[in-house]
């Protein structure tokens, strides 16, 4: 509930505090003493619009700072957590207007953008009057009033819960398919890149191995041709061998008659011969093993050139190529794993659809139902606040579920209340067809209909008496003193019916002190000086005795709902 209320320098109010309990609160005063520039000045601190001329004549700057008390369950808590706002159980909206025209403002001392505090404002208040554009001249806020009344919490909360996890899982799938798009050029370029590694099939060391065997290769014909000729000079008909075996055969046959020495160098060329013997073999040997092939030559020289072409190609070195076809291999099977995922995801996408349209479509006939009991309960208030002639329907439009431009949170339905003031005409929305006086009075008898379910908050009625007196008046005052059993409730009234009811008295006046405008001064009415505004009322500017006693009798009347003069 509304606890404080601080004004600075609005229109005509130069310096307001006033302090607010529970219960009904009445706000009189005569035409034009400034109950207007209140209501005006609460719903700056509510996220109203605001510009320069809303500053009294002659400041710079002017302020409007509401305190509200609320519970830990309230709706506004549970939304200023979503906005990243603490508080401590108290919520302070605070409103600055300078002359330059713009605003700024606060909640709980943390700077907030204009519509943020809108956004907290609204659940914390509810403002129905000729002008106010928020509450019920707001469609978009009759399904959430058929929500309250219609007591199917579950339900709603079911769908909310679905949508959000369809929202969810439709926002994955919508990046893994984005994904999955862009990946499409990736994965057949990785399998080309994967087909070709894999025709090459490079080994590791491989390039080492083949430029030893190309160098090894390119010099194999020489040496060959080398080993040849020294086969030749060693073992050939002229050869080495062939020369000292002769040289042996005639030692042998002169060493008999010669000297001793001879004998000894016909044993050193036997033991030559045998050494010659044996190069002439390892060259034989050696010359089998080197050979020469241009096949195998021109071979090896393909296979570099494929292996280093394929690692120019792919900016790496032959050695680390078989590294890179296991890394495209890894890629291509995380590629297949996300496919897998995204399997999964449109299965889940399709089963979080079904969910939200079962939840959204029994959320439907749940608000169908609701909507009968509500208008029956309407139709029953709306003859003692004189509107007997009138009708009221709530319109309900279920969209298509396949339609999912449609879909949000709450639901599959737009609601909008219509009514119709006057026998045989077509029924028209009720922000169209109503008056201002009318549409204060069908908001009091819907406000009556879901006061037992309603959560306690604060409700303001600009002149919900407008053109009407006597027992509808009454009426009007029982059924706002009804409301503030719940919500506390304030009310700006010209009829002593309905002032009479209220909790506690506000006199709204003007003061007049030589300034270059005036100002607006409230305060807060004890029992007598209740008696006399009253009778204000009920006679004019002209108190008569008489005047006085049926004030006393209204104020009797509603005895039950009166605490005068508390505070807070």
């Amino acid at each position: 509930m509304l606890a404080t209320l601080s004004i600075r320098n609005i229109v005509l109010i130069h310096e307001l505090d006033l302090e607010f309990g529970s219960g009904l609160w009445a706000l009189t005063g005569e035409t034009g003493a400034g109950k207007s520039i209140l209501l005006d000045s609460l719903g700056l601190a509510l996220g109203a619009r605001a510009d320069r001329s809303i500053l009294r004549q002659g400041s710079s700057q002017g302020s409007v700072t509401a305190e509200f008390v609320v519970s830990n369950k309230h709706a506004a808590i549970t939304e200023m957590a979503e906005l990243g706002l603490h508080t401590d159980g108290n919520i302070i909206l605070r409103r600055h207007v300078k002359d330059d025209g713009k605003t700024r403002a606060w909640i709980n001392d943390q700077s907030v953008s204009v519509s943020t505090l809108r956004r907290v404002g609204v659940l914390l208040m509810e403002i129905h009057g000729q002008n106010d554009e928020r509450g019920l001249l707001d469609p978009s806020s009759h399904r959430r009033f058929l929500d309250a009344f219609g007591g199917y919490d579950v339900d709603l909360g079911r769908c909310r819960r679905a949508f959000e996890r369809f929202q969810d899982i439709d926002e994955e799938l919508e990046k893994a398919e984005a994904a999955f798009r862009s990946r499409g050029d990736e994965s057949k370029y990785l399998e080309h890149v994967l087909a070709e590694l894999a025709e090459l099939d490079p080994k590791a060391g491989e390039e080492d191995e083949l430029t030893a065997a190309r160098v090894s290769m390119m010099n194999a014909e020489q040496i060959s041709e080398d080993l040849v000729a020294a086969g030749k000079i060693m073992s050939g008909q002229d050869g080495v061998e062939t020369q000292m075996a002769t040289v042996a055969r005639l030692l042998a046959r002169t060493t008999p008659k010669g000297p001793r020495v001879m004998q000894e160098l016909a044993e050193l060329v036997d033991k030559s011969l045998s050494d010659i013997a044996e190069i002439a073999r390892a060259l034989s040997l050696l010359e089998s093993h080197v050979k020469y092939d241009e096949n195998e030559l021109n071979r090896i020289e393909e296979r570099l050139f494929a292996l280093r072409a394929a690692a120019r190609k792919f900016k790496a070195t032959p050695e680390t190529l078989p590294a890179i076809v296991e890394k495209v291999r890894t890629q291509l099977q995380a590629l297949q794993t996300d496919d897998d995922r995204l399997v999964d995801l449109r299965a889940r996408h399709s089963e979080s659809q079904e969910a939200y349209s079962k939840a959204a479509g029994l959320l439907s006939k749940k608000r169908h139902k609701a909507a009968k009991r509500f208008d029956r309960s309407i139709q029953a208030e709306l003859a003692p606040l004189k509107l007997a002639k009138a009708s009221f329907s709530t319109q309900i439009e279920t969209y298509n579920s396949a339609d999912r431009k449609k879909w949000s949170k709450e639901g599959l339905d737009r609601v909008e209340f219509e009514v119709s003031t006057n026998p045989g005409a077509a029924p028209g929305p009720l922000t169209q067809i109503a008056s201002g006086g009318e549409f204060a009075r069908f908001i009091l008898a819907m406000k009556v209909v879901q006061a037992a379910k309603a959560e306690v908050g604060s409700l303001i009625f600009d002149e919900v008496d407008q053109g009407i007196g006597g027992a509808v008046a009454d009426a009007v005052g029982e059924r706002l003193a009804v409301i503030s059993e719940r919500q506390q409730v304030l009310v700006v009234t010209h009829s002593p019916q309905v002032a009479s009811r209220a909790s506690a008295q506000l006199l709204v006046e003007k003061e007049l002190s030589g300034e270059v405008s005036p100002s607006v001064a409230v305060r807060t009415l004890t029992m007598d000086e209740r008696t006399e505004e009253i009778a204000r009322m009920l006679s004019g500017a002209r108190i008569t005795d008489a005047a006085r006693k049926a004030a006393i009798s209204l104020l009797s009347g509603g005895a039950s709902n009166v605490r005068t003069g508390t505070r807070g």
